[in-house]
């Protein structure tokens, strides 16, 4: 599967070797942002603001069935939440939830979080023909990481809309933290997040890491 990030690339047969270091030596494709560190963000009039997040909301409800689904951010486990960009980037809702951690996964990531949020981005396009698969281990090692550092930890992970890209990691990390399968992952995020829906090619990609995960713990037994 060929990458689409620039001039990165993996090897299919690397992936499992891969450690939460990967993070670090693609800097085209992730940026991380730590507290007490001030993220790069734009001039903007209030004016401007309003009219922007007013699109931006519009933007981010979707037509589920005969009803709206309005922008909020989805409780996935007690420190875990999913949600798309507005939600995200509402610091009333991260004060209210108390995210600490936020991961954006989006191609371009415009807005500055507060100075006490540490924020990984990961650039992805929502395309059947992006490659993401690279990421979920070491992205779901930073989100462990996160959890495991402090009690009080919780996460966010958005993408625009809250249904494919950031979706397809939370899928991942509930899949190589709690042992789900696949299909019993989805089923616990869509009860939680009805709009949740993957596009093919991350679907597909979710497939191999449960077999990839499948087959280190078969590795694991045989060494008892």
């Amino acid at each position: 599967m060929a990458s689409h990030f620039h001039s990165v690339a993996i090897a299919r047969s690397d992936m499992a070797h891969i450690d939460r270091s990967t993070l670090k030596q693609y800097p085209r494709i992730v940026t991380i942002s730590r507290p007490g560190t001030t993220p790069m963000t734009r001039s903007i009039s209030a004016d401007e603001d309003f009219f922007e997040r007013r699109n931006l909301r519009i933007t981010c409800t979707i037509k589920h069935m005969r009803t709206d689904f309005r922008p909020q951010a989805s409780e996935i486990l007690p420190n875990l939440y999913l949600s798309d960009m507005y939600t995200a980037t509402n610091p009333t809702v991260l004060r209210r939830l108390g995210i600490t951690h936020v991961i954006s996964v989006v191609e371009t990531m415009w807005h500055a979080f507060p100075s006490d949020i540490v924020h990984l981005c990961l650039s992805i396009h929502d395309s059947p023909f992006s490659d993401m698969s690279y990421l979920f281990d070491p992205t779901v090692d930073w989100m462990q990481d996160a959890m495991d550092g402090n009690e009080h930890a919780r996460v966010l992970v958005h993408c625009m809309l809250g249904m494919s890209r950031s979706a397809s990691v939370v899928l991942a990390y509930l899949m190589a933290s709690r042992g789900m399968s696949l299909v019993v992952a989805l089923a616990h995020v869509k009860v939680r997040r009805i709009i949740v829906q993957p596009n093919a090619g991350f679907v597909k990609q979710l497939m191999w890491y449960e077999r990839l995960l499948r087959d280190r713990e078969r590795w694991k037994s045989s060494l008892r």
